[in-house]
């Protein structure tokens, strides 16, 4: 699946258990170089909608800018992690 954020299209994929970033297990990650959103298949469809949903404003946050807030925090005001 591909969808648009702004100008920029990313690749949406999923990804086949727990996702690895910085040592660290997470559910989600945008990669903004390479202008892809990975959904890990762990959680429950519903939960998986949460996290798509932060990772987006990850995407939107890279190329726009956000609100005062640190990013991680206005990502969460979007979808969980």
């Amino acid at each position: 699946m591909r969808i648009r954020v702004g100008p920029f299209l990313y690749q949406v994929r999923l990804a086949h258990g727990a996702i690895e970033h910085d040592g660290e297990m997470c559910y989600g990650l945008c990669d903004h170089l390479k202008q892809c959103i990975l959904l890990s298949d762990v959680p429950p469809p519903t939960q998986r909608l949460q996290v798509f949903f932060h990772e987006l404003m990850h995407a939107w946050w890279y190329h726009f800018g956000g609100p005062d807030a640190d990013e991680e925090s206005a990502a969460d005001l979007v979808g969980m992690r």
